[in-house]
């Protein structure tokens, strides 16, 4: 990739974004298959127990997706909601419906299904490859359970060549 690939104009701390407040920090990148090309981009397949532990109403996540543009409906990954009574809830990411590239290329869909685009913005690469910028998505989960404690969140990826990343995660 290169130095131009950044979120740099994302802006950092307690930010609102699509109506919801993220504490804007950093952001966990997992990949389905290393890239022997690549050896610097040596992620996780998953990054586990990720805390929350307090009763919720719901969570939701400021994502999105790099590497390929698999077809729409296809799951990139998931996160498992863990629960103090032992539940466990899977919670996947279907690209087309929770997120998408967080490029937004001219040839390529720009909107989701069941997220919105919570920030777009652009960096040296978008601008000198001319496409519309780079984005990421907020996708919201209803807790099931809202009266039983979450404890932790696992972020798994499923795809080959598109990995999700988690940039920030709200309770609420």
């Amino acid at each position: 990739m290169g130095a131009d690939y950044h979120l740099a104009e994302l802006p950092r701390g307690i930010q609102t974004l699509a109506g919801t407040r993220f504490d804007v920090r950093g952001l966990i990148q997992v990949v389905g298959v290393p890239s022997p090309l690549e050896p610097r981009f040596h992620y996780p397949k998953s990054v586990n127990g990720i805390r929350v532990h307090r009763k919720l109403e719901r969570l939701y996540f400021l994502h999105a997706v790099c590497g390929d543009s698999p077809s729409d409906g296809t799951t990139v990954g998931h996160y498992f909601i863990h629960f103090a009574s032992g539940r466990r809830e899977t919670v996947p990411i279907i690209f087309g419906r929770d997120a998408r590239d967080w490029w937004e290329l001219p040839d390529l869909p720009v909107g989701v299904t069941d997220a919105v685009i919570a920030w777009k913005g652009a960096n040296p690469a978008s601008r000198r490859n001319g496409n519309r910028g780079i984005r990421l998505f907020k996708r919201t989960w209803e807790n099931p359970a809202p009266d039983v404690e979450v404890t932790k969140v696992d972020f798994v990826a499923e795809y080959d060549f598109a990995n999700p990343f988690l940039v920030a995660l709200t309770a609420e």
